[in-house]
């Protein structure tokens, strides 16, 4: 198991870690068209970390405007709020014969 390593210099927080698995196209587009918004994780493998992390810190706006959005992302669909919505009707539909 990995654990997170952080930086915090001129360009703000950063943190990098290892994850088992990666969120790919297809479900962020499920996202996209179910819940309206974008998943704001960043993703490289080892072919093309260097890049990304370069974009990262050449475009710092866009960065920064990503890591913003991943705590009201969670609070939004990982909360339980949104399953509970989501399950409520199937939870409490009553069957008639």
């Amino acid at each position: 198991m990995s654990r997170p390593v952080s930086s915090r210099d001129d360009v703000g927080p950063y943190c990098l870690e290892h994850l088992r698995g990666y969120v790919g196209d297809a479900v962020r587009h499920r996202v996209r068209s179910l819940a309206g918004r974008e998943v704001p994780i960043v993703e490289a493998d080892p072919d093309t970390l260097g890049d990304v992390v370069g974009g990262l810190i050449a475009d710092r706006d866009a960065a920064a405007e990503r890591a913003a959005a991943g705590p009201e992302f969670v609070a939004e669909l990982h909360d339980g709020r949104r399953s509970a919505e989501v399950l409520s009707s199937w939870l409490t539909k009553k069957e008639t014969l």
